[in-house]
């Protein structure tokens, strides 16, 4: 199991920088790290159950979930070929055996994990001051898009700036964490990092972001504002001032303003909000089962759904581009309402059975959980490899803070 463990954590780290790995190398393995951390994660499970024998409910309900979708999608979906439903099906729980297997791995020894997490954060940290400090140079060399809005928008190694702002808000969560859990006050050195992941979150010009954070900081302040109308007056002042700050100095409201207004049209070039509004057309005319997997928003998805709403031929549509962004979009879209079921009973039984095993259930487990969901809006969470890695490591410690023996 040491070995397990090590190899495992050496795969990920690769993964999650496997950008700037494949531009710094003529090495193409790099590309494929997502689907031998995966695959090899699945063949870990199928050994375990098999010898084992001890089955929870959350594999109970993967393994109806993934022969619900099998079978709906070759009866009722837009794309009929079996392997392409097979492989997008295990790729739209991704999320889910990915976790069960971090849990089952390292939740009788963290030393490896703990080491991935500092090297993970670690390099993404130092990357993202030294992108600061040679600017765009850093994107000419290591060959990465400055994502610009309006200028340039840092990404360190990780090489996007909504990778990075997500780690950034994680960071935020962790420390909360380990503060409320010793219940102390956050101090210096806690603030400073507070202050160093919100200045990368600004820097990123990540929207989904600012309120993420937010969510973590309203969290950890929730039993405080419940009891002292002092701190939810200061509280309340703090949150006011910053939203004055950003309504006058940056164009945050304007451009989530706009963006909410493009999602209602299928005119709109806002591919985000077309994928959500294209989703809603598609849950009321193929409720309640959807196009099925490999149809809509997904890696497989043929051009039949799009070619239906008359979409095919613009833009996005024709080159792929921001068709995966939106998880939230894809599930309404491939599975419908009895999809949007299925997912509800995966989420919330992963979070039943991480809180069961390390035996928590303080209210920034809940956070993190609830962050991660919301980002699924805007953001294909659930199924992109580098969202998913730098989230399990951060998952696990979260909910193992009160366990001595694991940290």
């Amino acid at each position: 199991m040491p070995a397990l463990r090590l190899i495992l954590v050496l795969l990920c780290s690769l993964s999650v920088f496997y950008r700037i790995l494949s531009e710094i190398t003529s090495l193409s393995i790099f590309r494929y790290l997502d689907e031998i951390i995966f695959f090899s994660v699945i063949v870990y499970l199928l050994f375990y159950y098999l010898t084992s024998k001890k089955v929870h409910i959350i594999n109970l309900i993967l393994l109806v979930f993934i022969s619900y979708s099998v079978i709906v999608s070759l009866l009722f979906g837009f794309n009929k070929n079996l392997i392409d439903i097979f492989l997008q099906t295990l790729i739209n729980v991704k999320f889910f055996i990915l976790i069960i297997g971090f849990i089952l791995i390292f939740k009788n020894n963290f030393k490896y994990l703990n080491l991935y997490f500092k090297v993970v954060f670690g390099i993404a940290f130092l990357s993202f001051f030294i992108h600061i400090i040679s600017g765009v140079q850093f994107n000419n060399l290591f060959n990465i898009s400055t994502f610009a809005r309006p200028n340039i928008r840092y990404s360190g190694f990780i090489a996007h700036p909504n990778h990075m702002a997500y780690l950034a808000v994680l960071y935020i969560g962790y420390i909360l964490s380990k503060i409320k859990s010793s219940k102390t006050k956050i101090n210096l050195n806690s603030f400073l990092q507070i202050f160093f992941c919100v200045a990368i979150i600004f820097l990123t010009d990540s929207r989904t972001s600012i309120i993420a954070a937010a969510i973590f900081f309203l969290a950890f302040y929730w039993d405080l504002l419940l009891k002292n109308a002092l701190v939810l007056l200061y509280v309340f002042s703090t949150l006011s001032l910053s939203i004055v700050f950003l309504a006058v100095f940056t164009d945050v409201f304007d451009s989530i303003i706009q963006n909410i207004f493009q999602t209602f049209t299928l005119e709109s070039t806002y591919i985000r909000g077309n994928m959500i509004y294209l989703s809603g057309l598609i849950f009321y005319q193929f409720f309640p089962v959807g196009t099925g997997a490999a149809s809509f928003g997904s890696v497989m998805a043929n051009n039949k759904v799009y070619e239906y709403y008359e979409q095919a031929d613009r833009y996005y549509f024709a080159n792929d581009i921001g068709l995966y962004d939106s998880n939230i979009a894809s599930i309404v879209g491939e599975y419908g309402f009895i999809g949007l079921i299925f997912y509800f009973l995966l989420f919330f039984y992963t979070y039943r059975y991480l809180a069961k095993t390390f035996r928590t259930r303080g209210v920034m487990l809940k956070s993190v959980f609830f962050v991660f969901l919301f980002y699924t809006i805007t953001n294909p969470m659930i199924t992109n490899n580098v969202y998913i890695l730098i989230s399990l490591p951060v998952f696990l410690k979260i909910a193992s803070i009160n366990n001595t023996n694991t940290l």
